[in-house]
């Protein structure tokens, strides 16, 4: 009995463990995205595609009205042109039964960014091994999707998740990529084949990052001022293989900036937003003031599951843990970077979809505390003793965890919203989802039809993972409504009194 309760699971086993656990969380995740329907904006953007496939056009065709919509945008309301193409890519536009694809693609498209960027970290510069890097993987990936601000925004709602949550992404793969260039180039040998493809990848990445979001676009580019700057120190003149990507970078992160249409969208903003340096200064005040909502025991609990891991990597790298406080005030910095655009622009956070992009960067910076913490406290104590801990922690502290994790989710005031893989889960198993599905699809048929003027039943049926709290109105002359209208071409679209 005694070696039972003693035994300790070894990497390859709580690799495996963690690959389940993520598989897990994502099934109900992905099986709920063919319930996805679209909404508002997803229309306005979308469109140019839609009209494009009416007329029976191919991809050429399909890529200009991507082209016209960020055009047209670019000049009339905002300037973040790589989100605007994405946005157009909206996949109802070929056919009602494709929407699904884009939550599908976006919670891949996460979780792989994620993923990536911890495979990168803890491969290039913890040297892990490989099973420990899964561990490190598969958890922050599974704390990051379990605990995302708003499932709604940030997945099933194509258009403010690609502008988001997809933006963000791009941003991780950009990062991952900064970080394996700037580890190649300071080897002695540089492997030119392997340096090239990643300039061409941090190339693409840098339209797409410096083109999205003003969130992910202005952290990204501070990560690439902090990667450039550390590989000129370290890697001298081979820094200058950077170049490309800090051209295109510039210029696309300029063009999104100075466009026409930011000019305009601004008038409707007029007084609301603060100046550059008040922006600034609130962006910490606002850092301070998120901070209950985005750290409490859930987070707490997935940062006990990584400290086993995290351990057993800083305790093999060769990496000096320096200064940890000194790294606990900058990512705080970078974390309240992210309220920055928003309060210069209109002066408030209010907007989930841009809370989810924010609260994911708060939780990588709080990681990567956690391991520069756990590395200081190794190496200045834990190392100097004969026998330090191995870091295995015995099999029945994750069923130990797994209880803990229960309790606080028993007494969570909303459990579908703050656990994402259970509100799927949730949602589908209720057959809420399902109903509000079919719900769509009795619009779809109306919309659809010959008549020119569309009267619609209200939703009876409101799961909030897919349906937003703003219906389309009683007035025809609404904005959404007429959005809808123009999409379907109809006179007009109301709801039902």
């Amino acid at each position: 009995m005694k070696k039972i309760l003693q035994w300790k699971p070894r990497e390859i086993i709580t690799a495996i463990g963690f690959v389940f656990l993520l598989a897990i969380a994502l099934v109900p995740m992905l099986r709920l995205c063919f319930y996805a329907a679209p909404y508002y904006d997803d229309y306005s953007y979308g469109r140019y595609v839609r009209v494009a496939v009416e007329q029976g056009g191919g991809i050429k065709e399909i890529l200009a009205a991507c082209y016209d919509s960020a055009h047209t945008s670019f000049y009339a309301w905002q300037g973040t042109f790589s989100s605007i193409f994405l946005m157009s890519l909206m996949p109802a536009a070929f056919g009602e039964q494709y929407y699904w694809i884009g939550p599908a693609f976006l919670i891949l498209l996460f979780t792989v960014s994620i993923l990536c960027l911890a495979g990168v970290v803890s491969k290039h510069v913890f040297k892990a091994d490989i099973y420990r890097s899964i561990s490190f993987m598969s958890i922050c990936s599974l704390m990051l999707l379990t605990l995302v601000y708003s499932a709604q925004q940030a997945f099933y709602w194509y258009n403010a998740g690609i502008h988001y949550i997809g933006g963000h992404s791009f941003m991780l793969f950009f990062a991952a990529v900064l970080i394996s260039l700037g580890y190649d180039l300071s080897d002695e040998k540089i492997n030119i084949r392997k340096v090239i493809i990643l300039i061409t990848f941090g190339t693409i990445l840098s339209v797409l990052v410096g083109g999205s979001n003003y969130v992910s676009a202005l952290q990204g580019l501070l990560i690439l001022a902090i990667v450039t700057g550390m590989t000129f120190f370290y890697a001298k003149k081979k820094g200058l293989y950077l170049s490309p990507v800090i051209i295109v970078y510039l210029l696309s992160f300029l063009q999104s900036a100075t466009a026409p249409g930011n000019e305009k969208r601004a008038q409707w903003y007029v007084g609301w937003g603060y100046s550059p340096v008040k922006a600034v200064i609130y962006s910490f005040i606002a850092a301070v003031k998120w901070l209950p909502k985005f750290f409490g025991f859930r987070t707490l609990l997935f940062m006990l599951l990584l400290l086993p891991v995290i351990y057993r990597m800083v305790k093999e790298a060769e990496f000096k843990f320096r200064a940890p406080w000194l790294i606990v005030a900058a990512s705080f910095c970078f974390y309240a970077t992210g309220f920055t655009p928003n309060l210069y622009a209109t002066g408030r956070i209010d907007l989930a979809r841009v809370v989810n992009a924010i609260k994911i960067t708060f939780q990588i910076m709080l990681i990567i505390d956690e391991v520069w913490i756990t590395g200081h406290i190794y190496q200045k104590y834990l190392s100097k003793k004969e026998n330090p801990p191995d870091g295995f922690v015995h099999w029945w502290a994750y069923p130990v965890w797994a209880l803990a994790l229960l309790t606080v989710f028993h007494f969570q005031s909303d459990q579908a919203g703050n656990y994402a893989p259970y509100g799927a889960y949730y949602y589908i198993h209720t057959g809420e989802a399902e109903q509000f599905r079919n719900q769509y699809l009795e619009r779809v048929e109306a919309l659809t039809g010959d008549s020119s003027d569309v009267v619609l039943s209200p939703y009876r049926f409101k799961p909030w993972f897919l349906c937003k709290r703003e219906d389309i109105k009683t007035d025809a002359e609404s904005d959404i409504n007429r959005v809808m209208a123009a999409y379907y071409h109809k006179s007009s679209v109301r709801l039902e009194e």
